[in-house]
């Protein structure tokens, strides 16, 4: 558990940079959206319906990608030639490492970067909702 929480922070790491910097990219257009009236209530949701889309968009490609692999290893495995017979403290070691996933495994891995990727975008969504509109379009 302690390393899926790891790789899930890494995860979440790489959305914040990739959040992080498109809004920075975009402080003069969020600093013209609040000057026309966008409440910064409404920024911030705007932002947070991008990591939404991330997210889903993100996780449907992951799933695509990562199901035939899965489907691979759960058949065929890894064969490890030449431990036919072979034992480990008297515990037969067998010849071919399949896969196996859990359905609700991967509900809960899922659920889980799905909630590090909305967690990440919370910071950016805030720091662009705080942009002054004067300074921004000044830049």
């Amino acid at each position: 558990y302690i390393f899926q929480f790891l790789i899930g922070l890494l995860i979440a790491a790489g959305i914040l940079n990739t959040i992080l910097m498109g809004v920075l990219e975009r402080k003069r257009e969020f600093g013209i959206m609040l000057a026309v009236g966008l409440s910064p209530s409404r920024l911030v949701v705007l932002v947070l319906l991008e990591s939404l889309w991330i997210a889903v968009v993100g996780l449907v490609i992951g799933i695509i990608i990562t199901t035939p692999w899965y489907v691979y290893m759960s058949s065929w495995g890894i064969p490890l030639g030449g431990l036919e017979g072979a034992s480990a403290g008297m515990v037969p070691i067998e010849p071919i490492i399949k896969f196996r996933l859990f359905a609700s495994s991967a509900m809960a891995i899922l659920a889980a970067i799905f909630f590090f990727t909305i967690a990440a975008g919370l910071y950016p969504a805030v720091r662009a909702s705080r942009v002054t509109p004067v300074e921004s379009i000044k830049y």
